[in-house]
Parts: C-alpha cells; structure tokens; sequence
C-alpha cells in the first residue's frame, strides 16, 4: 500500500492528466494543472482516513481543468469544512495504525502538517486550494487547475497533450 500512492501519483500524472506545454525562452515548460506534491498529500490523506470496512475504492476522476478525489472515510467532526482544514488543527487520522506506517515509513513526515503542505504547493503553483465537502457518505475533495495551465488551455484548444473530460476512478487500479 505504502508504494501504491506513488505508483497512482505516477500513473494520473503521466497517463491521466498530461501536462500542457509552455516556453521560457528556449526552455521548455511541462505545466500541470495541479501540484503533484500536493495532489500526493490529498491522496495520503485519502489513504488514511477511508473506511476500509466498506468495499469501495478511493475514486479519482480527472477532467480537463479539475481533478476529484473521493472516499468514504471520516474526518474528525470539528473539521467538517475547507476553511477547518487549512487553519492548525490536531491530527486524528480515522485509521491511526495505518498512519503510523505511513509515519516510520517517512511518506508522512510529521503529523497534522499535510494542509500545510497543500497549501505551499498551490502557493508554488499560484493555483487555488482544493475545496472539500465532508459529509456522512464521504470526503469529495476539488482540485481546480491553476490560472496558468487554464491560461494555456484557452490558448491552444488544439493541444495534443491534454484531453477533454478524461477520467479514471479506482485507487486499487494502480497497482496492476
């Protein structure tokens, strides 16, 4: 499992969402829509607090200028909104053994950081902050594209490196 979140930020990022193609001067810029870095935080955070009682995956589907991320886990419910989750706040993953793995594994690098860690990579990336509905089926979190990679889209409808409404759903998927 502790590989599977690599090998699936791999897989969205190489095969789902292609980066559209921008230039500095002679250099060649690969643009995403989202920060990878912060696209593997929400799925660790996806990993650690689904409900694996039940059978459904973790769902990912990827569009043109958004990416969604579902599962049917909990969070704590004093954080029960966007702006909750991005203020300090405790860490009470919903599976605290598999978040300790994760820990002593180092993919988690310090508890309660990982919002922290979304937000510096949107700030990186100039890109808005993914939004999230918490409710009793579940955690849907947004990922809307950045300005720039929106910016290139308008530009070059014609993109080969991008496709329209693409998406994959299934967590498990990548790791076949």
């Amino acid at each position: 499992m502790i590989e599977q979140v690599d090998k699936t930020v791999d897989l969205v990022y190489t095969k789902y969402m292609k980066a559209l193609i921008d230039y500095e001067g002679v250099q060649r810029i690969e643009q995403f829509m989202f920060h990878k870095d912060a696209f593997r935080e929400i799925l660790l955070n996806a990993v650690v607090h689904k409900d694996y009682s039940s059978c459904n995956p973790i769902q990912i589907s990827v569009y043109e200028d958004k990416i969604y991320i579902w599962n049917d886990g909990e969070m704590p419910p004093n954080l029960d909104s966007t702006d909750k989750l991005f203020m300090k706040h405790s860490s009470k993953p919903y599976n605290p053994k598999l978040a300790n793995i994760f820990f002593k594994s180092g993919m988690i690098e310090a508890w309660g950081r990982g919002f922290e860690k979304i937000r510096e990579a949107c700030v990186l990336y100039d890109g808005p902050l993914p939004e999230y509905e918490i409710n009793e089926a579940g955690i849907m979190v947004l990922c809307k594209a950045c300005d720039k990679y929106l910016g290139l889209l308008r530009n070059d409808g014609q993109h080969p490196d991008h496709y329209s409404n693409q998406k994959w759903s299934g967590f498990e998927q990548a790791n076949h």
